[in-house]
């Protein structure tokens, strides 16, 4: 639509070669103490530390919130994608709204500080500021894209979860109903740094993924179309 172009036209050059650049040393801090963490540690999956590095340095560099505020939006954003009822979900959007707008508000009464945030307050369309509901929207819709991460399950599957760093974890994907399950078993974790210790290989990564006919489908699924489906995972 024109009016979202137009927009775009206001955000974009935020996101120029330049300012890229010039986050180098912020990324290079960032993965640096993320990567001394991981090493302190003793152990984990090396993945974790691709998986916060890109939202911490979003969070706190380019969008302007505090770092603190990561465990919230995280717990807000997984309600609100995977809560158990759809008022649930919905109370989960409107408490990330509302403490978006509540974060937004403040940000107004503050110096400027050259981030997301101050363009979206300052932004002009066709010579008017933005709707202040219009800011939080679009706040709210960065919050998301810094935080969230699109896995591909699959030839026509995928879904949407938190960047988190918690344990890892693995997906069953029912063919019919498209419903996806995540599951963890430490006796599988322990069977997959095996196999790789036996092939010489150093782990940093897997993911697996299970697909077949889940309980409420499996009286009427249609047998057909569950080997086309089939076949497609492995075209």
């Amino acid at each position: 639509p024109p009016r979202q172009q137009k927009f775009r036209k206001v955000l974009n050059p935020y996101f120029s070669p330049a300012r890229m650049k010039a986050l180098r040393p912020h990324i290079e801090t960032e993965t640096d103490l993320l990567i001394d963490a991981f090493v302190e540690s003793g152990s984990g999956d090396l993945a974790h530390v691709a998986w916060r590095q890109p939202g911490i340095v979003f969070f706190k560099y380019v969008l302007g919130m505090p770092i603190d505020d990561v465990p919230l939006c995280v717990g807000l954003t997984d309600t609100a994608l995977n809560g158990a009822t759809e008022e649930e979900r919905m109370g989960a959007w409107g408490g990330l709204y509302q403490h978006l707008h509540d974060a937004v508000t403040a940000r107004t009464q503050e110096p400027p500080r050259d981030d997301m945030i101050d363009v979206l307050i300052n932004a002009e369309i066709d010579g008017e500021r933005l709707p202040f509901n219009d800011v939080v929207a679009n706040a709210m819709l960065l919050v998301q894209a810094g935080l969230v991460r699109k896995n591909s399950l699959g030839a026509s599957h995928a879904n949407y979860e938190p960047a988190r760093d918690d344990e890892h974890h693995d997906h069953l994907i029912c063919l019919c109903c498209n419903q996806v399950v995540e599951f963890y078993r430490s006796d599988l974790e322990r069977l997959q740094e095996k196999v790789c210790r036996e092939h010489g290989y150093r782990l940093v990564h897997h993911s697996l993924q299970i697909f077949g006919v889940c309980p409420a489908c499996q009286s009427r699924a249609d047998e057909t179309k569950i080997r086309n489906k089939v076949a497609q995972l492995h075209t």
